[in-house]
């Protein structure tokens, strides 16, 4: 599986420049961007590969410790890092092409095996070492100053070691001038750019911190939520066997026919009973006349066994009633308490869904507010770099200003040369057109 991966907007081709270098050494930098694939946090280990002839020690990450060739770092779900590389070979390297590339390995799963960037070319020309031209680029404002005094002296034919050593000295003081000044802008360019750089860790870090507090509460949501959905079944389990139960109790009451015809003929006995109250009569009045009567019907047999066995059967069947009533409310009572834990546990989940969007809208909030950091760093970042390209522009005027100047230097040198030995050639006739003195 492909863990990072590096976009293509490097440029392929890195120019070196001498400017602000030591004469013979050529630098430049430039940034690669790597980006997390993953919806995990993963650690990365980025390193240098030289290719061809480059060697190792001519590069150098940005951000790296001193003593180490890698940079490890922490990487965010779907977090790009632009890592920035220099490149600065040494005086004695052979001029010609060079590549190199940009790599990286997972340091969650080393096993991945590394990723590597688009390779990128430069290229280190040749350079005229000799001491004439160290001198001449170290000494070049000494010798403008010399000449610009020393000129006039050789025109009219005045020129002492003195004046000589006076213009090399202002002169050269006054080139040191210019360039500790140049000196001291790049200091403070360099500068501004390790503040903005401090600026984007800081904001890093915070974007990571409220990113981490954001899955804390999504995954609390996520728990919370499936605690509700276990609830919720087991309600709706005991709500389906509050049911099952009622509907025996239906089928005991409405589907039984002769337990049914038995009940109504105990309602019945319960009729006549109270009937027989309402006339005065004494309960044991009342079964001797409804057994003598009862008796004379059946042609004088004795029904008393069975009326009691009636009565018996009427006053269980009643008991059996009551229970079968206290048994209805008690599932009843249940019933409702089930039905309001339901709707309890419904709108709990209401209040955690309600939650849950407010989660994902502080989420999409969130994503907007890193892409508004995002756009303001890279904001930041080009406008440290279109600061550093002007000053770039401006140092490379420069080194075109004093080259040309040099050129100027020797011009007037060669003049002045050539007006000296005009000069020394009138001298040497007029000393010969003069006659000794006696």
């Amino acid at each position: 599986m492909t863990i990072f991966q590096f976009s293509d907007d490097t440029p392929k081709d890195l120019p070196l420049s001498s400017s602000g270098s030591a004469q013979g050494r050529f630098s430049g930098r430039t940034t690669f961007s790597i980006t997390n694939l993953t919806a995990r946090p993963q650690g990365g280990r980025i390193s240098v590969r030289p290719l061809g002839e480059a060697k190792a020690d001519w590069f150098k990450i940005v951000g790296a410790s001193p003593d180490s060739a890698e940079l490890t770092r922490s990487f965010a779900p779907s977090d790009t890092f632009r890592p920035e590389v220099s490149v600065a070979p040494p005086a004695d390297a052979p001029p010609g092409e060079y590549k190199f590339q940009l790599q990286i390995v997972s340091t969650e799963d080393p096993a991945a095996g590394e990723t590597r960037g688009p390779i990128v070319r430069f290229t280190v020309p040749e350079v005229d070492r000799s001491p004439g031209t160290f001198l001449r680029l170290a000494a070049a404002g000494a010798i403008l100053a010399l000449t610009a005094f020393g000129g006039g002296y050789f025109l009219r034919g005045v020129v002492t070691s003195g004046d000589v050593e006076k213009a090399r000295n202002e002169g050269g003081a006054q080139h040191a001038a210019e360039l500790a000044g140049r000196d001291e802008e790049l200091r403070i360019q360099i500068g501004k750019i390790a503040e903005l750089e401090e600026v984007e860790s800081g904001l890093r870090g915070e974007l990571k911190s409220l990113a981490e507090t954001h899955d804390a509460r999504l995954q609390d949501a996520a728990t919370e939520t499936r605690r509700l959905q276990d609830e919720i079944k087991d309600q709706t389990a005991r709500v389906e066997e509050a049911r099952a139960l009622q509907t025996q109790f239906n089928d005991v009451f409405k589907g039984d026919a002769p337990f049914r015809e038995r009940l109504d003929q105990a309602q019945a006995d319960l009729t006549q009973t109270a009937r027989l109250r309402d006339e005065n009569l004494t309960l044991a009045q009342a079964r001797t006349q409804c057994y003598g009567a009862l008796g004379d019907l059946a042609g004088g047999k004795d029904v008393l066994p069975r009326l009691e066995s009636f009565e018996a059967e009427a006053a269980n069947l009643r008991a059996a009633s009551a229970a079968m009533k206290m048994d209805s409310e008690r599932l009843k009572s249940e019933s409702d308490t089930h039905q309001a834990a339901t709707a309890e546990a419904v709108q709990h989940l209401v209040e955690v869904s309600s939650e849950l969007e407010a989660a994902l809208a502080f989420n999409t909030e969130l994503t907007v507010i890193m892409e508004q950091e995002a756009e303001e760093n890279l904001a930041a970042r080009t406008r440290a770099q279109e600061a550093q390209a002007a000053l770039q522009l401006q140092i490379d005027d420069l080194g075109v200003q004093l080259q040309t100047a040099q050129t100027r230097i020797v011009d007037l040198t060669q003049q002045g040369e050539q007006a000296a030995k005009t000069y020394a050639e009138r001298i040497a006739q007029k000393d010969a057109e003069t006659p000794a003195c006696p």
